[in-house]
């Protein structure tokens, strides 16, 4: 409860557990008026989530990160609220952790909004509420349990854990320039989502959680490499880019092996 408290903003949340599809419905409101930056605002830190939920990022253990969906059916805009209208598909709950985050680090102070409620429009055996999702030990969308490649986490001292991070990915044929191209783009989805606040293990942290890319080469024809010169966020964050992974993998070019450093 004391961390609901610390909340820069009222937050009401009621979604279904993890179902093959339902509708969201997202809503801001502020008594005095949303001003036209802050919707604007709202629309780019969704746009980043939609775009991490359509690559496969939020998945989870239990759906295949090939078939997972968000989107945009309307949005209603007003003065005094704004509500976004989605449907997803194949999603886990942990998704909404991840905006959660997005939205304290983005709007830190108790002045754009008042409050937000993040409801699904869909019967179910159980719902979850803001207190499930803000735990000692937050449920952040996990692997999905049956990837057709190998991933290694490798051990880092804890003075490394913030800075000189690196991921490998190891396709099983050779890249062509364009498609490198592509793949940067898809990863800087990524960055996007960890970047504003996506991955944050407390509500502190998320105001202050970031990350500065380094470089993105190729080591070679089969090998991506990708640098992290700073990594202020969870180590979950890197769950979900495995996941992005995941559904390239069938969509883009088979992986062969991914390392997390």
């Amino acid at each position: 409860m004391d961390s609901i408290n610390k909340l820069p903003f009222g937050c009401e949340i009621k979604v279904a557990s993890s179902i093959k599809e339902q509708d969201l419905i997202i809503r801001f409101y502020r008594k005095s008026g949303l001003d036209f930056q802050t919707q604007n605002k709202l629309d780019q830190t969704l746009l980043y989530l939609t775009d991490g939920a359509n690559l496969g990022m939020f998945c989870g253990e239990k759906f295949s990160p090939s078939i997972s969906e968000m989107r945009l059916i309307k949005s209603d805009k007003k003065n005094s609220d704004v509500q976004y209208h989605y449907i997803i598909k194949n999603i886990d709950k942990g998704i909404y952790l991840v905006l959660l985050g997005m939205l304290i680090h983005s709007f830190p102070e108790k002045l754009s909004f008042d409050g937000v409620s993040i409801i699904t429009q869909k019967n179910s055996n159980h719902f979850y509420y803001i207190s499930d999702f803000l735990e000692e030990e937050p449920p952040f969308p996990k692997v999905y349990s049956n990837l057709p490649f190998g991933i290694t986490y490798e051990e880092v001292p804890f003075f490394h854990l913030h800075r000189d991070r690196l991921i490998r990915v190891e396709f099983k044929r050779k890249l062509f320039w364009p498609e490198v191209d592509i793949l940067v783009s898809y990863l800087e989805a990524w960055h996007k989502i960890v970047e504003t606040g996506g991955f944050s293990d407390f509500i502190e942290e998320a105001k202050e959680s970031t990350m500065h890319s380094g470089e993105i080469y190729m080591f070679d024809p089969w090998t991506l490499e990708h640098t992290i010169d700073i990594f202020l966020s969870a180590e979950e964050a890197f769950d979900a880019l495995v996941n992005m992974f995941g559904r390239l993998h069938k969509t883009f070019c088979p992986v062969e092996s991914i390392v997390i450093r």
